[in-house]
């Protein structure tokens, strides 16, 4: 298996402009990812009101949307995006950015309850893939007619 720079010189100069174009695509899907799951966020957990229609009788610090991060990791044989929430932002921890993605048993206030998952990343993904699929297909529609 050959990576992005090899298959580029394997090519002619075209192919090293698409793999140009291909970065510069996937840094721009990175920026669209965090875009929509702060996006997701903020819809999802800013309203006054709960999802279960309580009204709000905490504050929200924002740490949650602070600590969303997309990442594009470019290493000798692949290249990656990968979106994240969670870790230190703020100020603060935010430990609980798991289980407000994929739900879980959570103690709130010295009860246990069950939270229902928001998935405001793997919508964000879904969001985005949908937008990159038509770039990918014409890219590697564009790829296979080098190797002609």
């Amino acid at each position: 298996m050959m990576n992005l720079d090899e298959f580029a010189k394997s090519t002619n100069k075209k192919g090293s402009d698409l793999t140009k174009e291909l970065k510069k695509q996937l840094i721009k899907s990175k920026f669209n990812l965090e875009k929509f799951a702060k996006q997701n966020a903020t819809k999802d957990f800013y309203g006054p009101t709960t999802r279960s229609g309580h009204v709000r009788d905490y504050p929200l610090t924002g740490r949650l949307r602070s600590s969303i991060k997309g990442r594009l990791i470019h290493n000798q044989n692949t290249v990656s995006l990968i979106l994240q929430a969670g870790g230190h932002a703020g100020g603060g921890n935010v430990e609980y950015a798991g289980i407000l993605e994929f739900g879980g048993l959570a103690n709130f206030n010295g009860t246990r309850r069950r939270i229902k998952p928001y998935f405001f990343l793997a919508r964000a993904v879904q969001k985005e893939e949908k937008q990159l699929l038509p770039f990918l297909q014409k890219f590697l529609e564009l790829r296979l007619e080098d190797l002609k």
